[in-house]
């Protein structure tokens, strides 16, 4: 009998038929599927390479250049207990017939200059003598001299005549010493003082060339090019040559489109498709902008495609076969495919069921921070259906619920309180809202408020109500401004509630902190404090209890009056701490023997200005006891032997070794001793009283000045008379002739 041909039957046919297109159907199009998830995926991390990459290169610029700038200017401007730097001399006296005091402060100049190898030079200007030093090199009276400031005028006449308390300014001008274009940082001093209160002005000259440098060996100019802008738009530097330079000028209301709330441009470059990325400095208002050519980091992407379309060719031909071969010998490979397809897809389900809490975090900290707007114009995406995180009302509003530590300013909070807030919240325990919420790195909660009208009487008592249903701890709900889906980024509301949460450090009672009642558009960002603060070290050498409570209640009433920023708080607080920690060292007190730890770091460690308040009040009680103690102590008469020794021995040799040996104690408790007792050093005060001497002698007229400089111990005449100048505004000659 003669075998049939399956291959000429109608049942071969429509079996071969069936299977094909179900190999067509489960195979290539989930593959298709595939292919494209992968390219959209591969695109968007290249997308956060890039911007990834200008971040690095900001961290680059800001960590090498810009902080050590800043903090040089900070460490030089800033006082110390240890006696009057050099630089603050001029602000409070005359110098203009000091020249050993004018050479002095060209040679620390020069001194700060060689600290930066990449500074070009260091200026200062002294309002109270009106002489400006600059170049390291030269300085001149502006008032009485034709002075050629040159590219320092710019800005030297911005801080005489305005409020400007700091700037970073581009200099193009070719006329300083190298001809070469300077970026120079210049600030005041005091920072915080008015116009009319302003003593000097200080500047860093810094070499472009150098961040040039260093931005070409961050991004070969091969591979893209970097910008840096100021905040009015303008080219500081760049790693391009001068015809890229004036080309990305000329493009630059492109580039103004480009927010932090939109990092990420597509755009062309060199007529090919390009990917630019934005980023704004921490320490000033500068954005750095890189260029790219998407061929650049595009091959990948071209080779992943091409090995795609390999694999898909390759397994199409081999399901074909498999189903021709299966299909002739009269197999029934369906059932078999189908069962091994939903195990595939019941593993991918059970995958993504224990990753949804980070892919849900990711997402929604990508339209929360704008890195992934959502697309209204769009079909609701598979990653919007998985999460269930749809705007599908009309309004939103976002929040930051903010842990607040106990009153012993220990925290208690922890990741699985947050996890059973987010529970509770996003549970549908009111119809008109949907929330989606997620926990931060720094344990504060985000979320989003979706309804078809945000009524904040309504909204606020709910989320409050399921907060303490969740857990007892003590958290501050933070509200940013409510706004409709269509017109406003999510960003917008997220970073408004994120502002609020800053702010809730000064109102530590306040359960809800909407942003819209802080008006911080109005609020002042500096202000005159130095006066009370002043006043607060004067009571703290007098132990004067009731003037530092006093004093000490104003200024901190001031910093919660809502006039001011919240970072010209926080700049308050960490003066006022300063100030109280540079007193207690210039009479003479170990803060670390005192306390046990450095006030300056253990005043950052409270949430709240209630438990910074309540902790600030036990050290100035603390110090004023240790004071009162102190100058009842024995030692208050150590102290009048030592000054009786020093009245005894004007005309005689002094020192501390000698004064010390007489009283029978080491030079080092002395000095710390008499410094705390006196308020000065032993130098200073032996000092003073030979000059008061000198002038009770000089008034009588019997002694020339001579005779007089060497009766009190000088050996050198010429430095008696300065010092007795500095003291009295006039030499000794000039002096004895007055009284006379």
């Amino acid at each position: 009998m003669q075998r049939p041909n399956w291959k000429s039957t109608p049942f071969f046919t429509r079996m071969l038929v069936f299977n094909l297109m179900l190999i067509l159907v489960l195979g290539i199009i989930p593959l298709v599927v595939l292919f494209q998830y992968v390219m959209s995926a591969y695109n968007q991390e290249l997308k956060n390479f890039n911007f990834q990459a200008v971040k690095q290169i900001r961290s680059t610029i800001d960590e090498q250049f810009l902080k050590p700038t800043v903090q040089i200017a900070n460490r030089n401007l800033t006082e110390t207990t240890s006696g009057e730097p050099p630089l603050f001399y001029p602000m409070t006296h005359n110098i203009r017939n000091e020249y050993s005091s004018l050479t002095n402060i060209v040679t620390i100049l020069s001194s700060i200059e060689g600290e930066l190898t990449f500074a070009n030079s260091v200026d200062m200007y002294y309002r109270n003598n009106n002489v400006f030093f600059y170049g390291t090199k030269f300085f001149c009276f502006l008032s009485e001299s034709d002075c050629k400031l040159g590219f320092r005028s710019e800005w030297l006449r911005e801080f005489q005549q305005t409020e400007t308390q700091i700037g970073w300014y581009t200099i193009e001008a070719e006329d300083n010493e190298d001809h070469e274009k300077l970026i120079s940082y210049v600030r005041s001093y005091p920072y915080f003082a008015t116009l009319e209160n302003r003593k000097a002005v200080f500047a860093i000259n810094l070499k472009e060339s150098a961040i040039r440098k260093k931005l070409t060996q961050s991004l070969d100019q091969v591979k893209g090019l970097t910008f840096i802008l100021d905040d009015q738009g303008h080219l500081v530097s760049s790693n391009g040559s001068g015809e890229e330079e004036q080309a990305f000028l000329a493009l630059r209301e492109h580039w103004s489109q480009m927010t932090e709330e939109k990092p990420i441009l597509n755009t062309e470059w060199n007529g090919k498709e390009a990917v630019a990325a934005l980023t704004k400095s921490e320490i000033n208002k500068w954005r750095y902008v890189t260029i790219v050519e998407k061929s650049v980091f595009y091959k990948r992407a071209t080779d992943l495609r091409n090995f795609m379309y390999v694999l898909g060719g390759a397994l199409l031909a081999i399901g074909i076969l498999l189903v021709y071969m299966l299909t002739k010998k009269a197999h029934q490979p369906i059932g078999h495919a189908l069962m091994a397809y939903s195990m595939q897809i019941h593993d991918l389900h059970d995958q993504l069921s224990k990753n949804e809490p980070v892919i849900k975090y990711h997402y929604i900290m990508n339209l929360l921070t704008g890195t992934g707007e959502p697309d209204l114009d769009r079909p609701v995406s598979d990653m919007q259906r998985f999460l269930d995180v749809q705007l599908l009302e009309e309004h939103f509003v976002c929040f930051n619920v903010k842990p607040m530590d106990g009153l012993d300013g220990n925290s208690r909070h922890d990741v699985a309180a947050a996890y059973r807030i987010i529970e509770r919240l996003e549970q549908p325990h009111d119809p008109a809202y949907r929330i989606w919420a997620i926990v931060s790195e720094d344990r504060h909660i985000y979320g989003i408020v979706n309804s078809s009208v945000i009524a904040s009487e309504r909204l606020e008592p709910n989320l409050l109500e399921q907060i303490r249903q969740a857990t007892d701890q003590m958290y501050c709900l933070c509200m940013g401004s409510s706004y409709k889906v269509a017109e406003t980024p999510l960003s917008v509301s997220h970073r408004e509630a994120c502002e609020a949460a800053r702010y809730a450090y000064f109102y530590p009672d306040r359960a809800v902190l909407r942003y819209a009642d802080l008006h911080t558009a109005s609020r002042k960002a500096s202000d005159g404090t130095l006066k009370a603060l002043d006043d607060l070290a004067d009571a703290l050498r007098a132990a004067d209890q009731a003037k530092v409570q006093q004093t000490l209640q104003l200024i901190l009433q001031d910093t919660l009056s809502e006039t001011y920023t919240e970072e010209y708080g926080q700049n308050v607080l960490t003066e006022l701490v300063f100030t109280i920690r540079k007193t207690l060292k210039s009479m003479g007190i170990s803060l670390t023997e005192l306390f046990g730890y450095d006030i300056r770091d253990h005043a950052k460690s409270f949430p709240n200005i209630k438990l910074f308040s309540t902790w600030l009040d036990q050290v100035v009680t603390t110090s004023l006891q240790y004071i009162e103690e102190k100058r009842r102590s024995p030692d208050q008469d150590l102290d009048i032997r030592v000054k009786t020794f020093i009245e005894e021995h004007l005309f005689g040799e002094l020192s501390l070794d000698i004064v010390a040996e007489h009283i029978g104690v080491t030079p080092n408790y002395l000095s710390r001793l008499f410094k705390q007792s006196a308020g000065v050093t032993f130098i200073e005060y032996v000092t003073r009283r030979k000059l008061e001497t000198a002038a009770k002698l000089l008034s009588e007229n019997n002694h020339s000045v001579n005779e007089i400089a060497a009766m009190l111990g000088y050996q050198s005449t010429n430095h008696f008379i300065r010092i007795f100048k500095e003291k009295y505004g006039q030499t000794p000659k000039q002096y004895q002739k007055l009284e006379a």
